[in-house]
């Protein structure tokens, strides 16, 4: 997994959601996300150092010219209190909140090179945020899996506290997560020479991973 450098920081507003929205194309994203996206990204390129082309995924400055947004989505979260209290049995379940950061991948020849973020600030919506390229490529393998032709519906789903994302799938009435691959070899899901495939998961067994992960990283913020 590739992790370029990024340019600026993004503020977070949660707002719970009750199922997670469909894959969202850019021609059906909010007008005035799309409209930050497409102003923010030739802005964004454009800071870009030529000598530091290869953090932002591009190999020259003719890939960084013919760079396009590719499909953006919406990024959801489970928050800590909610994980421990699941898998401590004192809730029925885990709460997916849906966040104001929207992720649209660059591609460039049919590939994601980068990450654009764009995000609710004081004056509107705003591109905040260039680099880095997880989770696009995966984002963009399991939307090809799990068509919105054939009833699924994706979200992205990151654990902020821990690093960790997962893909939500909707179907036939249940939700199931995937781990990422990074996901899955960071929370002990699969062995570091284990060959890694998507799997869907019950929020049962993704907590079980998760919660201690979890406990770590608050009191790690405690101390």
């Amino acid at each position: 997994m590739r992790y370029g450098k990024r340019l600026f920081l993004t503020s977070l507003v949660l707002a719970t959601v009750s199922l997670p929205p469909a894959w969202v194309y850019p021609e059906n994203a909010p007008e005035a996300v799309l409209a930050a996206a497409e102003v923010g990204l030739p802005k964004f390129l454009g800071f870009v150092p030529l000598d530091e082309l290869e953090h932002y995924g591009f190999r020259d400055a003719a890939e960084l010219n013919r760079a396009s947004l590719g499909s953006g989505f919406l990024v959801h979260t489970m928050m800590p209190v909610d994980i421990l209290a699941f898998a401590d049995g004192d809730a029925d379940g885990v709460p997916v909140r849906a966040t104001r950061m929207w992720l649209f991948p660059v591609m460039c020849d049919g590939t994601p090179r980068t990450l654009l973020t764009v995000d609710w600030m004081e004056n509107g919506w705003e591109a905040v945020n260039l680099g880095g390229v997880s989770p696009g490529p995966e984002m963009i393998e399991l939307a090809g899996r799990y068509p919105e032709s054939a009833g699924s519906e994706l979200a992205y789903v990151r654990v902020f506290q821990t690093g960790s994302q997962f893909v939500m799938v909707a179907a036939e009435g249940r939700s199931r997560l995937i781990p990422l691959e990074w996901t899955a070899r960071s929370l002990g899901m699969i062995e570091a020479d284990e060959p890694f495939f998507y799997r869907e998961m019950d929020i049962s067994e993704v907590t079980a991973f998760l919660a201690p992960h979890v406990r770590g990283s608050l009191e790690r913020i405690q101390d």
